[in-house]
C-alpha cells in the first residue's frame, strides 16, 4: 500500500480508503448482508487501507465500527466522519 502525509498532521494514511456511503453504502442498497460489508471493510483493512469515510447519515456508522473493532488494524485505522 502507498502511504501519504495527511497534511501537517503527520499521520500516514492510505493513498485507498474505503467510502462506507455513496449508492450502494458499502453494498448494502444492492441486497448484501452486513457480514459481507464488514468482510468488505476487514479486506481492505487487512491490505493496508487505513481511511474509511463515513457520516450518520450513511447509515453505515455502527457497521464500520464493528469491522474495525475485530480487525486487528484496530489501532492503525482512520475514520472520517461527517456531521
Amino acid at each position: 500500500m502507498i502511504y501519504g502525509q495527511f497534511g501537517r498532521t503527520g499521520l500516514q494514511v492510505s493513498a485507498i480508503g474505503i467510502g462506507a456511503g455513496g449508492p450502494s453504502r458499502l453494498g448494502l442498497a444492492n441486497g448484501n448482508s452486513r457480514d459481507t460489508a464488514i468482510r468488505l471493510i476487514r479486506f481492505g483493512l487487512d491490505r493496508g487501507v487505513n481511511v474509511i469515510d463515513s457520516a450518520a447519515s450513511y447509515g453505515t456508522e455502527n457497521l464500520v465500527g464493528e469491522a474495525i473493532k475485530g480487525s486487528d488494524s484496530v489501532d492503525t485505522s482512520w475514520v472520517r466522519m461527517l456531521f
